[in-house]
């Protein structure tokens, strides 16, 4: 050993910490009870001291010199000699983002002479938030209880029932008494709906990322067991479609995208034609609709809905002229109506005209032929500070919000005057003529491959709609619509 390592076993000396994102770096350990015996360090007598038992790499502590054993002498300038543990934790926490400690190091044979077998302070602030997601859940192939997809760093590695995720939270906190844990989403005492499981999936994935963000938690052993990759997860999902009567059926794990719509339609009384105008969707992450866009694929979300996609009133209205469209349309309206709505809608079903009229009533708000996005940031400098994108067979709104309540202040332009409406990497890009100058706006929407899967499908029904004759069929629109 050098004389310079020596040096430091010698004397006491200060050392101040600055508080970085890792918090400062390092973990406490000593006695739960004040007193105790005097001992002998370095040949001088001192109470019971708490010591040093961790020290991140490359963390605040470490940068200053502070080592694994050094005894805690002194708090911000606070003699902490016989002090319990939890008296020291709070003495380092009313530093606030710096503190002052004065230590004694100790060889490490010494080290382990008077290290007591006491409790141990964990550092809360040292938090190192993982990737986790729960894009989905699938029901038992019974029926009886629901299981939440656990994603790590996007890959599946659980299938978890809520009660698990009570269990988790049971153990996190008996192995860590004094961490604040996070409320869990409310127990549900009936059956869930849809809307309320996906609710349910938005609360639990917070309450996941929130718990396990601490450092020293998302290193414990019931995290790691509740993170453990099951096996045959893959193989275990039940997928289904929902239907538009809000019925659904089971696919097998081996069913592509295109197979599942056909078989949807199929099931509905609908030929595959039908795909031209009904498609696909799943939910993401934020509980937006998104279109499966490739029929070849096999889907990885379990849950997939038979929706319409079609834009243009002018096509709707040419195929409701078959009635056992009519019929599905009427059902996807009553999924989306209030009950007041609903009774309206029932009482439409031999009245195309009054059909379409309930649908576009704004009042009904149905959204069956609009693709509205949440409110994102966007690149203006100036409020507000979250646009939301709505497109519509006619125009496109944007809309200001101001936190989550729209402002009121609305732009809607035609689609004639959009010259750019793309996916980039960070988000949305469009661009716009308006009084006689072009206007840009960058949206960081995370669905913008969505909206412009959208804005082709307006486009290509303005196209269609030019084509038609004076008395098109329905069978002549889904041609079109198809080719």
């Amino acid at each position: 050993m050098t004389s310079s390592n020596q040096a430091i076993y010698r004397e006491p000396r200060t050392v101040v910490l600055v508080k970085t994102d890792t918090g400062f770096g390092f973990n406490v350990r000593g006695q739960v009870n004040e007193g105790g015996q005097l001992k002998s360090i370095g040949g001088r007598l001192y109470g019971p001291l708490q010591h040093v038992s961790a020290v991140l790499q490359g963390g605040a502590a470490e940068k200053v010199g502070v080592r694994p054993g050094d005894r805690i002498i002194e708090v911000n300038s606070n003699r902490v000699e016989g002090a319990t543990h939890s008296q020291v934790v709070n003495l380092i926490r009313q530093g606030g983002d710096s503190i002052s400690l004065k230590i004694l190091s100790v060889p490490p044979g010494e080290a382990t002479r008077l290290d007591p077998d006491d409790d141990q302070f964990y550092d809360y602030t040292d938090r190192a938030p993982l990737n986790i997601k729960i894009p989905s859940y699938s029901h038992s192939a019974d029926g009886s209880f629901v299981q939440f997809h656990v994603h790590h760093n996007d890959e599946l590695v659980a299938l978890r029932r809520y009660s698990e995720f009570v269990a988790l939270g049971a153990q996190i906190q008996r192995l860590f008494p004094d961490l604040p844990i996070p409320p869990l989403p409310g127990k549900w005492l009936f059956k869930m709906n849809a809307a309320q499981l996906q609710k349910r999936r938005v609360g639990l994935e917070a309450w996941l990322n929130e718990l396990l963000a601490v450092r020293v938690v998302h290193n414990a052993e019931p995290v790691e067991k509740f993170l453990q990759k099951d096996g045959g997860t893959k193989q275990s999902f039940q997928r289904y479609v929902v239907l538009p009567d809000g019925s659904h059926y089971p696919v097998t794990g081996q069913t592509t995208v295109g197979d599942a719509l056909e078989n949807a339609l199929k099931r509905i009384g609908l030929g595959s034609e039908w795909s031209a105008a009904m498609q696909l969707f799943y939910r993401d992450h934020d509980g937006v609709l998104c279109r499966f866009t490739r029929p070849e694929v096999i889907p990885n979300q379990n849950e997939m809905f038979l929706k319409l996609f079609l834009l243009s009133p002018e096509l709707l209205q040419i195929l409701m002229d078959d009635k056992s469209f009519r019929k599905i349309l009427l059902q996807l309206a009553a999924q989306e109506a209030n009950p007041v709505a609903k009774e309206r809608l029932n009482a439409t079903q031999d009245h195309p005209g009054k059909l379409i009229d309930e649908i576009r009533d704004p009042e009904n708000d149905l959204r069956l032929q609009e693709a509205k996005f949440l409110p994102v940031g966007c690149d203006r400098r100036a409020p507000p500070a979250k646009v939301g994108i709505n497109l519509f067979q006619s125009k496109l709104e944007i809309v200001a919000y101001n936190g989550d309540e729209a402002e009121g202040n609305k732009i809607e332009l035609d689609w004639a005057v959009v010259t750019e409406f793309c996916s980039q990497k960070d988000g949305l890009a469009i661009k716009y003529k308006r009084k006689e100058s072009e206007k840009s706006l960058k949206v960081f929407l995370v669905q913008s491959e969505i909206a412009v899967d959208f804005f082709s499908r307006i486009q290509l029904e303005k196209k269609v709609e030019e084509q038609l004759d004076s008395q098109p069929l329905p069978e002549s629109v889904l041609r079109l619509l198809s080719s």
